[in-house]
């Protein structure tokens, strides 16, 4: 499944002078805990994005009797087509839309487990987090937040995972252990690096990106540090905000 939360010793020492660096950086005068209730309105508000997501994939399945075809729902719900089309692409509804479903008579048994997704909704929560924090060092060169998508959140998920090798890889130029990871994450179907609300261009576009760099393990390996480079004490950052923030059924 998606890593729900990076699996980060955020008091190993290493860790912490990069904790503590970005601190200073992005927040001069100030702390983490300055920024703690701006991290916690971001991340609450993209968390819930894929439960409203697979909730409206789930309605639109069939299996709630309602029908096929978003214009055969709305029609029985008694709502507006594009309601279920920014469900679906969004993850927006009404509060009064979603209360209507979630207490649907014809609602179907276990619907939860297919409907709230943790894993994904608290991902999506920490990208949000991570990409607002790119404001803080608007200076830093090549830095775009769009970059920070799933797919590159669980490759740094992993060059956290695999530090030593990786560290000892990337210091020596062995160009083939970046290649060998992004095999790795591309072909785990587990990791979910493309949701199911990818719309077709935008799978198309991220298979045609890895598949050029699965071709070339020089460009795979100087793209993987670069993005290290970029991202990696903004990560941590990320980390240090959202550890308290995760949602779970408890």
């Amino acid at each position: 499944m998606a890593t729900a939360h990076p699996q980060l010793d955020l008091y190993n020492p290493l860790v912490q002078v990069m904790r503590d660096d970005f601190e200073k950086l992005a927040f001069p005068g100030a702390s983490y805990e300055d920024y703690e209730p701006e991290a916690r309105r971001i991340f609450s508000k993209n968390a819930y994005t894929p439960h409203i997501r697979a909730l409206i994939a789930d309605v639109l399945s069939g299996r709630w009797g309602l029908g096929n075809t978003q214009a055969q729902v709305a029609e029985e719900l008694a709502i507006e087509r594009t309601a279920l089309s920014d469900g679906l692409c969004k993850g927006t509804l009404s509060l009064h839309n979603y209360m209507m479903l979630r207490f649907h008579p014809w609602k179907p048994t276990g619907w939860d487990i297919r409907c709230i997704p943790f894993d994904l909704m608290n991902r999506n929560g920490f990208i949000a987090v991570c990409r607002q924090l790119t404001t803080r060092v608007p200076t830093r060169p090549g830095l775009d937040q769009r970059q920070f998508d799933e797919f590159h959140y669980e490759l740094m998920c992993d060059l956290f995972l695999h530090a030593e090798s990786w560290q000892c890889a990337s210091t020596d130029g062995r160009i083939v252990l970046a290649g060998s990871l992004l095999q790795k994450l591309f072909s785990d179907p587990d990791r979910d690096i493309l949701p199911f609300w990818k719309s077709p261009a935008e799978r198309e576009q991220l298979d045609s990106f890895i598949s050029n760099l699965l071709s070339d393990p020089k460009m795979a390996f100087d793209h993987v540090v670069e993005f290290q480079n970029r991202w990696q004490d903004i990560f941590v950052g990320a980390c240090t905000l959202t550890e308290a923030l995760l949602w779970s059924k408890s």
